[in-house]
């Protein structure tokens, strides 16, 4: 199989932040309209916002990842995620959990994020960093 490029990895990844990101942030935008009220029950929706806001990206990245390969960006530049070495294996969901989560984790200090977005340019593979670490490779199907 042909490694995705460049370009189709950030084409994917710009339709799953807009399509993800309109959901998670009606859904944050809906908690945080009941939090606004004030009272008792102030933190929690608040507490609410922020966990859709992270976990559900998480989630959606995850089991898309672990079950096809494919979240919907992915399917619309025709490229999947496949374990490094068997191309034909979905990642499973403990891998797919460490590749959804970690991006985030290095965006905290900047520099490993912006790091790990550019990997791929001069990778043979064309991975990212978090790629590497999970043991995965984009592919174009």
């Amino acid at each position: 199989m042909e490694y995705a490029d460049y370009g189709q990895r950030v084409k994917a990844a710009l339709i799953d932040f807009f399509l993800v990101g309109f959901v998670v942030f009606i859904l944050a935008f809906g908690f945080s309209i009941f939090a606004s009220r004030g009272g008792p029950a102030q933190r929690i929706f608040i507490t609410l916002a922020y966990a859709v806001s992270y976990l559900g990206s998480a989630v959606y990245y995850t089991v898309c990842v672990a079950e096809g390969g494919q979240t919907l960006g992915k399917m619309a530049t025709h490229t999947a995620v496949r374990r490094d070495g068997d191309e034909e294996s979905s990642l499973g969901y403990i891998r797919a959990l460490g590749r959804a989560i970690v991006p985030g984790f290095m965006w905290l200090l900047f520099f490993p994020g912006l790091t790990d977005v550019l990997w791929p340019l001069w990778d043979s593979k064309r991975q990212t960093l978090h790629d590497k670490l999970v043991g995965s490779v984009v592919v174009h199907v």
